[in-house]
């Protein structure tokens, strides 16, 4: 992991010295700016392209591998020196289903929840809605909402 976070330190380094490099954009030539602006353009998509990968592989860590090994082993929390406290907590996947809008907004005002509605309904706080039945083992209708429970790990940083 030492070797990949100084290859990304250099590459940054590599980035600043060309971004300085090209500072002064007045004095550029026409010709010279779009080539900049094609270099900048194919360098922001090839670094999108890497930080998707990169989110992609945190993701299955945080919310695959990591949750089922810590749970086959019965570790619920683990302090790591230099990181901190690991622990596994549950979530919800929370959304309202797309052809069913009318009747959710519908079951949502009636069941005390119409401070959710407004033409939509605020994405964090209905997850957090979701996360409160679910908790509770109370169930809220299939048929208008879609709920997916899943475990993902925390990692509270330490202090040294």
């Amino acid at each position: 992991m030492e070797d990949l976070d100084n290859s990304v330190s250099l590459l940054f380094k590599e980035i600043q010295n060309y971004l300085f490099e090209q500072e002064d954009l007045e004095k550029k030539t026409i010709k010279e700016l779009i080539y900049f602006q094609f270099n900048l353009e194919n360098l922001t998509a090839k670094l999108k392209e890497g930080k998707a990968l990169i989110e992609n592989q945190l993701t299955r860590i945080k919310k695959d591998v990591l949750p089922e090994k810590m749970d086959e082993e019965g570790i619920k929390s683990i302090n790591i020196q230099g990181i901190g406290a690991v622990r596994v907590q549950g979530d919800v996947y929370a959304n309202i289903k797309s052809d069913k809008k009318e009747e959710a907004f519908e079951w949502l005002c009636d069941n005390g929840h119409s401070g959710l509605v407004n033409k939509s309904v605020n994405g964090n706080s209905f997850a957090a809605l979701a996360r409160k039945y679910h908790k509770e083992g109370e169930e809220m209708p299939e048929e208008l909402f879609s709920i997916t429970p899943y475990s993902k790990t925390i990692i509270t940083k330490s202090k040294d």
